[in-house]
């Protein structure tokens, strides 16, 4: 009872913290059109409020996205992740996000300061090489992960290979082996 109320509070808070997010990533877009639109009619100079537009409207996408993805993954999934698989996606799909968001702030960055020397490129450079090594993490934990899953398939048949050996649930036929009895092993 109490854990079936604890779920249920649980997913409404996921859905209010989806909404909130949704709708602050929208105040962002909202945000970023108001600048360029503000910019063309004051006819200021108009290549810097697009290039903060365009990075309201990363972070705004981002937002929308992780938002999305606890919606699906925390309400509409109504089940625990059930193997390491679906974890890897899981966390995969996750931080495919923050990268393109890390990466494209990056390259915004580097175009607002293009023009004020080299010595202002080291902070946006430091961004993208940030968002390059995540993406690098990324692929090492998927290999890692992946690995890991096939050397546990390997256990797992091996202990259901042994199971069988030893007269388990089912029983191979074949050379060297009668149905229901074991084959001998030479030298024994």
């Amino acid at each position: 009872m109490i854990d079936k109320a604890f779920a249920q509070l649980s997913k409404l808070l996921y859905v209010l913290a989806t909404f909130v997010l949704t709708v602050l990533a929208l105040v962002l877009v909202g945000t970023a059109a108001w600048q360029v639109v503000e910019s063309a009619v004051t006819r200021e100079a108009f290549v810097l409020p697009i290039l903060d537009a365009i990075g309201l409207v990363v972070i705004g996408i981002a937002v929308i996205d992780v938002a999305k993805f606890l919606l699906e993954e925390e309400v509409l999934r109504d089940r625990e992740l059930r193997s390491a698989g679906e974890a890897r996606q899981s966390l995969t799909k996750f931080v495919t996000i923050i990268v393109i968001v890390v990466c494209l702030e990056g390259l915004v960055m580097i175009f607002e300061t293009k023009e004020q020397g080299p010595e202002y490129l080291i902070y946006p450079a430091a961004v993208v090489a940030t968002g390059i090594f995540a993406l690098i993490g990324l692929g090492l934990f998927q290999w890692f992960s992946r690995h890991a899953e096939e050397a546990q398939r390997s256990v797992d048949t091996t202990v259901e290979e042994q199971q069988i050996d030893e007269g388990g649930p089912a029983l191979k036929t074949g050379p060297g082996r009668a149905a229901g009895r074991k084959a001998e092993t030479p030298g024994r």
